[in-house]
């Protein structure tokens, strides 16, 4: 099973109640298999094939080239995204939420 964790923006440009754009930003969940004082190297979390390919197939990510969250650390759970307008990734760490959904919109 793959692991996402897409992050989603709903905007009402015209304040109708009705939502006009859904921005999505892709994001995959990584787990931090090594830091060393340069760089961090993540490892997949379930069959995370694609998310492998937005990171070129490389695992190993720079400090100094990407943006990485202060005290990472071995074991951690990470969520990583490209940044589009920079090209480095955004490695984030990974919190639970708990909650409830309330409501379920489908296809209409």
């Amino acid at each position: 099973m793959q692991k996402v964790a897409d992050r989603v923006k709903l905007i009402d440009w015209d304040n109708n109640g009705d939502y006009d754009t859904i921005i999505v930003k892709t994001a995959y969940v990584a787990k931090v298999v090594a830091v060393n004082s340069n760089s961090i190297t993540l490892g997949p979390v379930g069959n995370s094939a694609n998310a492998w390919r937005v990171l070129n197939n490389n695992s190993t990510l720079d400090f100094d080239d990407d943006t990485i969250y202060e005290g990472v650390a071995k074991e951690d759970y990470a969520v990583v995204t490209l940044n589009q307008y920079t090209g480095d990734y955004v490695v984030e760490k990974a919190e639970t939420v708990v909650g409830t959904v309330n409501g379920l919109v489908q296809n209409e």
